[in-house]
């Protein structure tokens, strides 16, 4: 892991079409045929967290969860997008991306760089902040 919080793009840098073909053979293997032209259900809208260093979004019907995309695409390679009817699901990135990585990267760590955002029971940006402060010794 580098100087970035990591997403699926960064993950698979190089190799995007190439990931996305060994994903269809995953699939195929576990005995599931996705369609040759996926569409994109409208909801649910799936939120990006950070766990371990990675952007991740969670599965809503089997809790796995995937590196998050910066297509904005959802496809989970536990239950392939079952209940949505093996269509992508929209997954976004939260709007204070970009200070919630400038926080995390101040952790040498990346298993120390995680925040749940808006999953129960929560975190925002200012409850970051405030545990980074906290840890680092300083006032917000």
């Amino acid at each position: 892991m580098g100087d970035y919080i990591v997403t699926w793009d960064t993950r698979f840098a190089g190799s995007y079409h190439a990931s996305l073909a060994a994903m269809r053979q995953r699939a195929h293997q576990a005995g599931v045929v996705l369609p040759e032209v996926m569409g994109t259900a409208h909801e649910p809208i799936l939120q990006a967290v950070v766990n371990n260093g990675r952007w991740l979004v969670l599965c809503p019907s089997c809790y796995g969860a995937e590196c998050a995309r910066e297509d904005g695409l959802f496809l989970c390679e536990g239950c392939w997008n079952a209940d949505a009817g093996r269509q992508w699901l929209p997954a976004v990135f939260p709007p204070e991306r970009a200070e919630v990585e400038a926080i995390l990267l101040q952790r040498p760590a990346p298993r120390n760089r995680n925040w749940r955002g808006p999953w129960a029971p929560g975190e925002t940006v200012d409850d970051l902040r405030r545990e980074q402060a906290a840890n680092m010794g300083q006032e917000v």
